[in-house]
């Protein structure tokens, strides 16, 4: 640590509220004791002025009372005299010709001092009449027993429910003298010692407008010798900044400034120990970084120390704190008001200079790695003039001068070749910033693929200022690209046909391994019946001929049943191998419908089903072989009766919609076909219902048949159906006109 300056105290930061206040105080209270002294003895004259006119005024009602009549009031019958009716109605004028006498009355001296009892009393009030006689307490009165002598006064006034009062008092004296009553008038105080508090008023505010004065002069003296202490010590903390950055400007490393700047702190403030806390992100939130004025290690330093001997100032960047800058005062010198706003300038100042330490690190590894690095970077202004690039872009556009410099950033990158296209710097200010993949054009004219990045750049104020672009050739990486993206299209082609290939082997599989299972059944079953039967009739166990014809019918059916089937398979063996032949010749082919319908109207008359034809009067010629057509129709017309068990079948033959072929149609009303199952109609080992528990019998060959008959006799074959329970059609198609390429006989597939 740094050994310990000179302690410089500043310029007097004395503040002089307390001058003022004590020459003030003093001021004051001289001027007030004077005007006190003043107020008293006057006040004093005029309140026996008050008590004079008070005792006056009461001699002269007195004066205008006859003795006689107070002692004829001493007789019952007197009471009521004239003479009384007279003394009660002049006192009563008295009182109402002194609006400020609340009461008048005259009292009768006893045998002692204190027992004073009412003579006559001039009140008007019900409530207040008071009888000849009546006692009054005189107690602490001492001056009505002086009336006897002479007019007198209370000498101060007397509270009351009505506010207060003084009483003057007077004798009323015989003819020889003699003091017959004592006559009392009560007056209400503030207007018997007007005088009195009025000048006290006036005293009160003459002591006032001296205090204000007082205070004024004060006040105006304070206040310039604030404004001159406040330009000393502006001064002051004006100078130590300055050599605080002074100081900063000349440190070269963040140590070295720190150091500098703690000691030109302590030279400025007067202040020895300090302390800085900076942010260190792998210790904690803030640590100790350096410290002044302390005798060995500070151990028990805090940030968060708080004190009326520590002042705490954060260090802040944009609003977010960095660092505490903390002085510590000693016992002997707290902080003032002044101490702590130089120390939190002095904190601002250390912020900027550990930020210009920062910022010129910064710069120098900024310039390092821009020397030093394989990507592009290039900054250009607004306008988009390329101000600054380095090697690396220099190498990549070829430029071995200094020919980059003042060219257009959109002659160097660019989206498109085409024309019309949206230039770089257009785009940038619409979208103030890009991230993507551009055309790089070097100075010969030749261009390559480049990812780049853009953004605008800021100046120390925040003010954009310039646009700065990183980039990198991504040639290689595009051709490596290219290359992985053709072998995994490549790989993904030969995964679907692989994954097709075994989807379509799965499915045929299980079609194969589903019509084989059927055809057992379809072969096993008649089989059955076939031995079954004939087992009986060889044992003779039929008892007439009757049973034994239908036991030969049953075997006859099995017979044909199985012939059917097995044809079926040789049909299908052939297909396969394309040895199925037909002898094809221009004939009608109503005939072949016709006989088709006759030979299954019984199985359909069995079930309840109406089975119809419709032909046209005329023939319908066509290349045919009746016999491979009659088995079509008897498949397609065995289909519709097999699966309906009510309503009816027909056929429909007709050549109307176009005179160039022969549509052969057959609807029923049977169970139908579901739409998701129509897609496995015509597809060799398949059947909607697959299953053993299926209502219907067959080996599900008789379609696949069906349609390479049909379209070795040049036609095609269609079904359709709305869905289960909405019966099916069959539409079959020919050529009307006999067709180039068929023979008479022997079409071969």
């Amino acid at each position: 640590m740094p050994e310990s300056v000179k302690k410089t105290d500043p310029p007097s930061q004395r503040d002089p509220r307390a001058q003022f206040f004590w020459a003030t105080g003093l001021a004051a209270a001289l001027t007030g004791a004077l005007v006190w002294a003043i107020t008293t003895n006057y006040c004093e004259g005029l309140h026996q002025e008050g008590r004079v006119r008070v005792a006056a005024l009461a001699a002269t009602i007195a004066s205008g009372v006859p003795a006689t009549a107070i002692e004829g009031l001493a007789l019952r019958e007197g009471r009521s005299s004239p003479g009384a009716t007279a003394l009660h109605s002049f006192l009563i004028d008295a009182r109402q010709a002194n609006p400020d006498v609340r009461r008048i009355f005259a009292l009768l001296p006893g045998k002692t001092p204190r027992s004073w009892r009412f003579a006559i009393d001039a009140v008007t009030a019900p409530g207040e009449h008071v009888r000849f006689g009546d006692f009054y307490d005189v107690t602490g009165r001492t001056q009505i027993e002086e009336a006897r002598s002479r007019p007198t006064a209370d000498p101060a006034p007397v509270p009351d429910a009505r506010g207060s009062w003084i009483g003057g008092y007077a004798p009323i004296k015989d003819a020889n003298g003699r003091t017959a009553a004592v006559l009392a008038v009560v007056m209400v105080a503030d207007a018997a010692l007007a005088s009195e508090r009025r000048f006290l008023l006036e005293a009160s505010i003459i002591f006032v407008i001296l205090l204000g004065g007082i205070v004024y002069t004060g006040c105006d003296r304070y206040q310039k010798r604030r404004l001159e202490l406040e330009r000393n010590r502006n001064i002051h903390a004006r100078l130590s900044i300055h050599r605080l950055a002074e100081v900063m400007t000349r440190s070269g490393g963040e140590t070295d400034l720190i150091r500098n700047a703690l000691d030109t702190m302590a030279e400025a403030t007067g202040f020895e120990r300090w302390a800085l806390f900076r942010k260190d992100r792998e210790r904690g939130p803030f640590v100790l970084a350096a410290t002044r004025g302390f005798e060995g290690v500070a151990r028990d330093l805090s940030p968060d120390a708080t004190g009326p001997l520590i002042c705490s100032v954060p260090l802040l960047e944009q609003g977010v704190p960095t660092g505490v800058l903390q002085c510590l005062a000693s016992p002997s010198r707290a902080f003032e008001a002044n101490d702590v706003t130089l120390i939190r300038w002095l904190a601002a100042q250390l912020t900027q200079g550990l930020k210009r330490i920062q910022l010129e690190s910064r710069d120098q590894l900024l310039a390092s790695y821009m020397r030093a690095t394989d990507e592009m970077l290039i900054g250009f202004d607004l306008g988009g003039n390329v101000t600054y690039a380095n090697p690396a872009a220099s190498r990549f556009v070829g430029d071995t001068g200094d020919e980059l410099r003042g060219r257009g950033i959109d002659s160097i990158f660019l989206f498109s070749e085409e024309a019309g296209v949206l230039s770089l710097l257009e785009l940038l200010r619409r979208e103030s910033g890009f991230h993507g993949e551009l055309q790089c054009r070097t100075l010969e004219g030749a261009t390559f693929p480049a990812e780049v990045a853009v953004s605008k750049a800021v100046d120390r104020e925040g003010n954009e200022s310039a646009w700065v672009l990183v980039g990198r050739d991504i040639s290689e990486r595009r051709e490596r690209e290219n290359e992985i993206q053709s072998r995994s299209e490549q790989l993904e082609l030969i995964n679907d046909q692989l994954q097709h290939a075994n989807e379509r082997l799965a499915e045929g599989s299980r079609m194969k391994n589903e019509f084989l299972a059927n055809t057992s059944h379809e072969l096993r079953t008649p089989l059955n019946a076939v031995i079954g039967f004939a087992t009986l009739i060889e044992q003779g166990v039929t008892e007439d001929a009757n049973e034994r014809s239908a036991f030969a019918k049953a075997i006859r059916e099995s017979a044909e049943h199985l012939l059917v089937v097995i044809n079926d398979i040789l049909d299908l063996a052939k297909v396969e191998a394309g040895k199925l032949e037909l002898a094809l010749e221009a004939g009608d082919a109503i005939p072949t419908i016709m006989a088709a319908v006759e030979a299954l109207k019984p199985a359909a008359a069995r079930k309840g089903i109406e089975l119809t034809a419709s032909v046209p009067e005329g023939a319908l010629e066509m290349q045919l072989d009746p016999a491979r057509l009659r088995q079509v129709l008897l498949n397609l017309l065995g289909n519709a009766i097999k699966f309906t068990d009510k309503g009816e079948v027909s056929v429909q033959a007709s050549s109307r919609e176009n005179p160039d072929e022969i549509r052969i149609v057959v609807r029923d009303t049977g169970i139908g076909i579901a739409k998701k199952d129509q897609a496995r109609l015509f597809v060799k080992f398949s059947q909607v219902d697959g299953s053993f528990k299926r209502r219907h019998q067959g080996a599900g060959l008789g379609l696949v048949i069906t349609k390479s008959l049909v379209q070795r006799m040049g036609g095609t074959i269609s079904m359709e159906s709305d869905g289960l329970g909405l019966g099916t059609c069959v539409a079959l198609t020919f050529p009307a006109k006999v067709t180039a390429g068929f023979h008479a006989r022997g079409a071969h597939a």
